[in-house]
């Protein structure tokens, strides 16, 4: 999904994000100088409402939220995420339809039990700085690309 496809209040969104990450200090993403990674704990990132507009009912999840999370993650190279869920909707539609095909992901398996929360992390990573180089028991193992 490109800009020009998302409403105009989304954009408006995106332009006051882009200008508080201007102004946050965070550097830009330079190749051979640098490799921004990110941690980010999304909340039961599962379902998704295939609607530009808030849904009463479940998940609460839309497009509009998936192109905000989409732009905070295009400004690291790598960005693990917590709580995705069991189903992958959200994280899947983030990464093929919102970030593109330059953009990598590796899912662990679910937790299991109680206190897993039927929860697994996830890495997204542009392949065009990184390349995953392993996998270990829900921590990848990544290179920075040269």
């Amino acid at each position: 999904m490109d800009y020009p496809d998302y409403p105009a209040k989304v954009v408006e969104d995106i332009v006051r994000l882009r200008r508080k990450f201007e102004a946050s200090g965070l550097p830009a993403k330079k190749v051979d100088e640098n490799l921004l990674i990110g941690t980010w704990n999304i909340r039961a990132f599962g379902g998704l409402f295939q609607g530009w507009t808030e849904n009463p009912g479940s998940p609460k999840r839309n497009l509009r939220g998936m192109a905000v999370i989409a732009e905070i993650v295009r400004n690291f190279d790598v960005c693990a995420i917590q709580e995705v869920k069991r189903e992958t909707t959200a994280i899947r539609m983030l990464q093929e339809e919102f970030l593109g095909p330059h953009w990598g992901l590796i899912l662990s398996d679910v937790t299991a039990g109680d206190k897993g929360n039927s929860e697994r992390l996830a890495y997204l990573y542009d392949r065009r700085r990184v390349v995953p180089s392993g996998f270990v028991t829900g921590n990848a193992i990544m290179s920075q690309k040269r």
